[in-house]
């Protein structure tokens, strides 16, 4: 877990022990948007590794390996 994200938990416990039951999923930065929302409309209902999975899949579905806006439409 990120240090900072720790300090901040040291001041809560409610937020501590949820952090500790839940998995807490790493975010990713890759400058483009688009495909950073389309990985967490993904991975809303699904536990992170089975999510990570299905996102990895996802783009050999679409030319270039990447799901232009009007190719989901």
């Amino acid at each position: 877990m990120d240090k900072d994200i720790k300090e901040v938990l040291q001041h809560n416990r409610v937020l501590t022990q949820l952090a500790e039951e839940l998995e807490v999923k790493p975010l990713s930065v890759t400058n483009d948007i688009y495909l950073d929302m389309l990985e967490n409309i993904v991975s809303l209902q699904l536990s992170g590794r089975v999510a990570i999975t299905i996102f990895n899949r996802f783009p050999d579905l679409f030319p270039n390996r990447y799901p232009n806006p009007n190719h989901l439409l």
